[in-house]
């Protein structure tokens, strides 16, 4: 899909103000001009495809493979000043499963893996006239995020439901200010590995009442 988006910020006016006309915008106030001055708003074009692929490899086990990219341009003119940024983003995932019946016991279980880059590219300048002026500031941005997933799901009987599994995330930040010379860049921040691990046990003892516990 594309989709092409435009809306103006007007806001920032005193109750008197939209008492006298509610359609104002922000005026201008000392050395800061108002909204209709600035063109203030916010422009984003975003385009984003994906493929699927899903396979039976028998009638119990299969996998399900995602593969996505979008693109977005997004302008912000505002008072003070003017950002301009692009972004990429990847991702990939893919999604093991298994199901077993047998009478009353039943089983789902399914592990994977997904994995989503970004890469942005942002400017930011003075907003002259809602053009952009002078540079502030450019940076480099890319955040790279990686997750293992397993989950075991087991119905035994029809009181007794019983729910484990874990995750391990990590996510990598690189960043750099293209336009800052006093200062070591890129810099570089590693959050993770984090494992999360979850148990959930649920019982029917009565048509009307349940017990859950989850760690």
């Amino acid at each position: 899909f594309y989709t092409k988006l435009h809306y103006e910020t007007p806001g920032g006016i005193t109750q008197a103000q939209l008492d006298l006309n509610p359609k104002l915008a922000r005026q201008p106030a000392g050395s800061f001009p108002g909204a209709v001055a600035q063109k203030t708003g916010v422009y984003n074009e975003t385009g984003f495809a994906g493929v699927t692929l899903r396979s039976a490899f028998t009638k119990d086990f299969g996998n399900t493979t995602s593969l996505v990219v979008n693109k977005t341009n997004f302008r912000n003119p505002f008072i003070t000043n003017y950002e301009n940024r692009k972004e990429w983003n990847y991702s990939g995932r893919t999604d093991f499963h298994y199901s077993y019946k047998s009478g009353s016991f039943a089983l789902q279980a399914n592990a994977g893996a997904e994995y989503q880059y970004n890469d942005s590219y942002i400017r930011v300048f003075g907003n002259k006239g809602g053009e952009p002026d002078t540079t502030q500031y450019k940076d480099k941005v890319h955040v790279t995020q990686y997750f293992l997933f397993a989950q075991l799901n087991m119905n035994i009987g029809s009181k007794l439901f019983i729910q484990a599994g874990a995750s391990r995330n990590e996510i990598r930040y690189w960043y750099n200010r293209t336009t800052d010379a006093s200062q070591a860049y890129p810099k570089i921040t590693n959050t993770g590995p984090t494992v999360s691990p979850r148990f959930g046990v649920s019982y029917a003892a009565f048509k009307s009442l349940s017990f859950y516990g989850t760690i």
